[in-house]
C-alpha cells in the first residue's frame, strides 16, 4: 500500500490520485517524472506532498512497487516515515562503498589503460584528478573528482567517465551530471554489466536518449584488438506491432568511441537518438494506418460499384419485360385450329407481326433465323418455339 495517496502536481495546478497515476504511468514516463522532480525539487517543486506541501519525490521498493515519498530531511508531515539513518549518511555508506571495490578499481584502470592507446584522445589521461570548477561564483570554488577525465585531440574537448558498479541516488547521477554540464565536459557512464531492472542503470538510460555503456567482456576483447575504447551499447529501440501499435526492447551494438554522438545541451555522449527513431516508428505506424484504411474504402467503393451496376442491370431487364409483357408467346398459338380458317389476308397479316419475336434467354426483339426445321434467336442461337 502506498502511503501518499494524493499529490499536488504545481505545473498543472491539479491534485492527482497517486494510485491511480502511478498504476497508469508507463516505465519511461515514471522515469522521466522521476528526473525532473529530482533535478527541480529545491528550486521549482513539481510535486508537492497535499497534506504538508513539501516538495515529495518519486521511489519505489525491491519489488517495483512505485510511490511518491518525502525526502529524509524535509519537515514533519502526518504521512512521513522515518528512518534512523539519515539520507547523508545512507548516501555516503553506499557511494563510498562502490568507489572503494575491486571491481571498481580495476575498471577504472583498464579503460584508463585504454584511452590512453586510443588515437581519439590525447596523452592527457587522468583518473580520480580533480575538476575544478570554471566559472565560481564569489571565492569558494566546487569539484568534482570523476573516476577518469580526458581530452579529445581533434579539438581539446573534455571528456569524463563515471564507473558505475552499484546503485546510486538519484540526486547524486544529478548532481553530477549538472556539475559537468555547467563545466563544459561530457559526461559518459559506464556500467560493468547490463540490468535493466535496475533503477540507477534506468535513471541514467532514460536521461540519455534511452543509451546505456557498457564495458564488459565482449567489450574488452574488441579493445584490446583494436587497441582503442570500445564499448557496447545497449539502447531501448521501438517497433511497430502488427497491432499497430508502438512497443520498446533492449539492443545492443559493439561501438568505438569515435562512433557516439556529443549532445550539446546535456552534455553528454549517445549512440542512438531514440526519440527520433520513435518518431520514425509512430509515422510508420500511421502510414499503415492510412494504407489500410485507403484500402477498405476502396473495398468498400468496388463493392458498392458491383451493387449499384446489378441493381440497374436487374432494372433494364425489368423494365424490358414489363415493356414486352403484351407481346403474344408464339406457343399459344403453335396447336390453334382457328389459324387455318381465318381468311388469308388475316394470316399474311399475323405472319408478318411473328417476324418480331423475343428470344425468352437473351431478351433480344428481332428477326429469328431458321436452321433446318429449327427457328433460333438470332443473336445467342437458342431455339425459339
Amino acid at each position: 500500500m502506498r502511503n501518499m495517496t494524493s499529490v499536488f502536481m504545481a505545473h498543472e495546478d491539479k491534485v492527482i490520485d497517486a494510485n491511480e497515476f502511478l498504476d497508469a504511468c508507463e516505465e519511461q514516463e515514471f522515469f522521466e517524472l522521476r528526473t525532473a522532480i529530482a533535478k527541480n525539487r529545491k528550486t521549482n517543486p513539481i510535486a508537492l506532498c497535499n497534506v504538508c506541501f513539501q516538495p515529495v519525490v518519486l521511489r519505489a521498493t525491491p519489488q517495483r512497487t512505485t510511490f511518491f515519498a518525502h525526502v529524509k530531511d524535509s519537515e514533519d508531515c502526518p504521512i512521513k516515515t522515518t528512518t534512523n539513518l539519515t539520507m547523508e549518511e545512507i548516501r555516503a555508506m553506499k557511494y563510498n562503498g562502490q568507489k572503494e571495490g575491486r571491481l571498481h578499481r580495476e575498471g577504472k584502470q583498464k579503460l584508463a589503460e585504454l584511452l590512453k592507446s586510443d588515437p581519439l584522445f590525447t596523452d592527457e589521461i587522468h583518473i580520480e584528478k580533480t575538476f575544478r570548477e570554471k566559472n565560481p561564483v564569489g571565492i569558494a570554488k566546487r569539484w568534482r573528482r570523476p573516476d577518469i577525465s580526458a581530452q579529445l585531440l581533434s579539438d581539446k574537448r573534455e571528456v569524463v567517465f563515471e564507473l558505475q558498479v552499484s546503485t546510486t541516488f538519484l540526486d547524486v547521477i544529478i548532481s553530477r551530471e549538472e556539475f559537468y554540464k555547467n563545466n563544459e565536459a561530457y559526461i559518459t557512464w559506464v556500467f560493468l554489466d547490463f540490468a535493466p531492472d535496475k533503477f540507477t542503470t534506468l535513471d541514467i538510460a532514460y536521461a540519455n536518449k534511452a543509451n546505456i555503456f557498457v564495458f564488459n567482456q565482449e567489450a574488452n576483447h574488441e579493445s584490446e584488438l583494436n587497441n582503442r575504447l570500445v564499448l557496447k551499447c545497449y539502447y531501448r529501440q521501438p517497433y511497430m506491432t502488427e497491432e499497430l501499435s508502438i512497443a520498446h526492447q533492449w539492443v545492443s551494438e559493439i561501438v568505438d568511441f569515435s562512433m557516439l554522438k556529443y549532445d550539446e545541451s546535456s552534455k553528454k555522449t549517445y549512440f542512438i537518438d531514440t526519440e527520433q527513431l520513435r518518431s520514425q516508428v509512430i509515422k510508420q505506424i500511421n502510414d499503415e494506418k492510412l494504407r489500410l484504411k485507403l484500402e477498405q474504402e476502396e473495398k468498400e467503393r468496388l463493392r458498392n460499384e458491383a451493387i449499384k451496376q446489378e441493381q440497374e442491370a436487374q432494372k433494364r431487364l425489368d423494365k424490358l419485360e414489363r415493356s414486352y409483357a403484351h407481346f403474344p408467346n408464339p406457343k399459344q398459338y403453335k396447336d390453334k385450329t382457328h389459324r387455318a380458317k381465318q381468311p388469308l389476308h388475316t394470316l399474311s397479316s399475323q405472319k408478318s407481326l411473328g417476324d418480331t419475336l423475343i428470344c425468352r434467354k437473351c431478351m433480344n426483339i428481332g428477326k429469328p433465323r431458321k436452321m433446318g426445321r429449327l427457328t433460333v434467336c438470332s443473336r445467342c442461337g437458342h431455339e425459339i418455339t
